[in-house]
């Protein structure tokens, strides 16, 4: 047997051979009475064996050597299966990994253990098999996070290359960064699990890597998380649970993973974010997407209002920077969804979209443009905010809104009817009053209508012929108030 690791599931006999003789074999077993992982280190020299059992615990970087593998560079020894690696001081030494390893998470404990970088050389990877949910005072693979960073100020970086593989599955791995302090993961991060990211309010972490792990998620409100790499956030869907920010770290990042707000989101820093999975609202009625930064947002896959269960809900994008939805804009769920728009800036739909539940625009100084046929939905289109514009251009039917819906607007609002032709609607309100069936432009009402093109009302049939109804009902009751006055 070449040097490596055995698990051995129930009692096991082992017998000396020469190709054992020299070599390190860690034999690692489960016992059903115990909670913790029993080690067994077994040392073949001449035939003859030295075996020594341990529980797992944490092994302290004592900053006096650079080998990562060495056990003099430890408290006791190197940290092995479901250890912890623990940093509890400034660093002095910079760590680097000779050699693969397993073991259950990296910790840098206490606020002030900031500074590290842990590098690899002879192409080694770090195995991380921790699943805790919060890994504070971790000491084995139940109680440790992949990672956890509770420095306040400074960083700590890894370059090893990681793979996540928690010792009980379906667990997630962790990696945890308190408020104040910076997590950087250069190393490319793989493995067929979940991928955590945890800490306090205001904690960053920052995803480098050309990362193949199979989901993500962020699961704790207010921290930040810095996209460094086209996969920085893996190989499948990401989910956002918790109120947390995204930014583009380096330069504009291209994801193509599905993604899922199911926490209120905000796209904030410098680069520009291009998402080219689709982006499912999911588990409110007041989830939002925030984009205030500077290169702004471009969702290139299709946008799903409301999860598959939900009806009704809305949706808000909001934020000071621009935002082009490429893809289908979708109800999702089982009925109509609202597209709600309170940014400052510029929102352009370009797809013939299928949502049904409308579009509101709220704040003043903010443009909808609609850029393709079909772009507004199925639903009515609301602008409930005087100094709001709606722009129509690029299509080629005309038919940018729904001939179904109505369309409401106010006084000092924008229409820019940018194309020849008209767009049908069923009606038009306007400061909170029906207008008549006909035709309206920049003639007919100029500064709330400019640009070539018009709106033409015609009343839905169904509309049309209450109003016919109605309107031989009120000559019925004239003539019968004329007969009654000649008696």
């Amino acid at each position: 047997m070449a040097n490596g690791i055995f698990t051995a599931w129930s009692e096991t006999t082992f017998k000396p051979t020469d190709s054992m003789k020299s070599n390190r074999i860690t034999i690692c077993t489960t016992q059903p009475v115990l909670s913790k992982i029993i080690l067994a280190s077994i040392i073949a020299v001449s035939g003859q064996f030295s075996v020594s059992t341990m529980n797992a615990t944490a092994r302290t970087w004592n900053n006096a050597g650079i080998d990562f593998n060495t056990a003099t560079n430890w408290t006791t020894t190197t940290p092995g299966l479901g250890d912890v690696a623990q940093f509890n001081a400034v660093e002095t030494v910079q760590p680097n990994l000779s050699a693969s390893l397993s073991i259950a998470g990296l910790y840098f404990s206490g606020t002030g253990s900031s500074g590290y970088d842990l590098t690899n050389t002879n192409s080694a990877v770090l195995t991380l098999t921790g699943y805790s949910t919060t890994g504070s005072g971790g000491t084995s693979n139940s109680s440790a996070a992949a990672i956890r960073s509770e420095i306040t100020s400074g960083t700590n970086t890894i370059d090893a290359p990681l793979v996540i593989a928690p010792a009980v599955v379906p667990n997630s791995s962790i990696f945890y960064q308190a408020n104040g302090g910076t997590l950087v993961v250069n190393g490319p991060v793989s493995g067929g699990t979940n991928l955590s990211l945890k800490g306090t309010s205001g904690g960053i972490i920052q995803l480098n890597g050309g990362n193949a792990f199979a989901t993500g998620s962020i699961d704790t409100a207010g921290i930040v998380v810095v996209v460094g790499n086209d996969s920085g956030l893996g190989s499948g869907t990401f989910s956002v649970n918790s109120t947390a920010s995204l930014q583009a770290g380096g330069a504009s990042r291209t994801l193509s993973n599905n993604i899922v707000l199911a926490g209120s989101t905000t796209l904030s820093g410098s680069n520009a974010f291009t998402l080219n999975g689709t982006v499912t609202s999911s588990g409110s009625n007041s989830r939002s997407l925030t984009v205030s930064n500077t290169g702004g947002a471009i969702i290139g896959g299709n946008l799903v209002l409301q999860e598959a269960t939900a009806t009704g809900r809305t949706f808000t994008i909001l934020g000071t920077s621009a935002v082009s939805v490429n893809g289908v804009v979708q109800d999702g769920g089982t009925g109509p969804a609202i597209l709600k728009y309170t940014g400052s800036s510029t929102l352009t739909l370009s797809n013939a979209n299928t949502y049904s539940g409308g579009t509101q625009m709220t704040v003043t100084g903010s443009t909808i443009i609609a850029n393709s046929d079909g772009a507004l939905g199925a639903g009515n289109v609301t602008l409930t905010i005087a100094g709001a514009t709606l722009t129509l251009q690029n299509g080629t039917t005309q038919n940018y809104i729904s001939d179904s819906a109505t369309l409401s607007l106010l006084t000092g609002d924008t229409v820019n009817l940018s194309f020849l032709g008209t767009d049908t609607v069923s009606s038009l309100i306007i400061d909170a009053t029906a207008q008549a069936a006909g035709i309206y432009n920049a003639t007919t009402n100029p500064g709330l209508f400019i640009g070539t093109g018009s709106i033409t009302v015609v009343p839905e049939p169904s509309t049309y012929a209450m109003l016919l109804s109605g309107a031989g009902l009120m000559i019925l009751m004239a003539r019968r108030k004329r007969a009654e006055a000649r008696i």
